[in-house]
């Protein structure tokens, strides 16, 4: 099972967690079962034009760190069984660490709706959740 992180860069900040993947190009994709690490372009290795669930199976990604996702993005993971977990700071090894014991929280809607850009009012999405007809 492969777990996917959004990363600074693969050069000097590949080690640090960006805010998101809307804020970095970058991703770390870490194997569970090999316990390795590989660093690319999301632009390159992951085509987010067509399905991104079938693309994101195609990889074996299972998981998601993330310190921000926004909310319609979490639920197109949770809804396809991708588990999304919250990451504690910046550090990727020490995330990394913390998954493998099974002590980071889970990414929850209330967390993307703070974090994830719907604070900026319901006209950002068409989620459900914020819909207040």
């Amino acid at each position: 099972m492969n777990v996917i992180i959004p990363v600074v860069n693969d050069h000097e900040y590949k080690q640090t967690i960006a805010d998101g993947f809307n804020t970095s190009k970058h991703v770390c994709v870490y194997d569970s079962e090999s316990k390795t690490m590989s660093w690319m372009d999301a632009n390159h290795s992951i085509n987010l034009e067509g399905n991104v669930v079938a693309e994101l199976n195609r990889l074996n990604i299972k998981s998601v760190i993330t310190s921000h996702i926004k909310m319609m993005a979490l639920r197109l993971f949770k809804e396809n069984g991708i588990k999304v977990y919250k990451s504690i700071g910046t550090d990727l090894e020490q995330n990394i660490q913390l998954f493998q014991k099974f002590e980071l929280p889970n990414y929850s809607l209330f967390d993307a709706i703070g974090n994830g850009g719907c604070d900026s009012g319901c006209s950002s999405c068409a989620s459900a959740v914020c819909d207040t007809d």
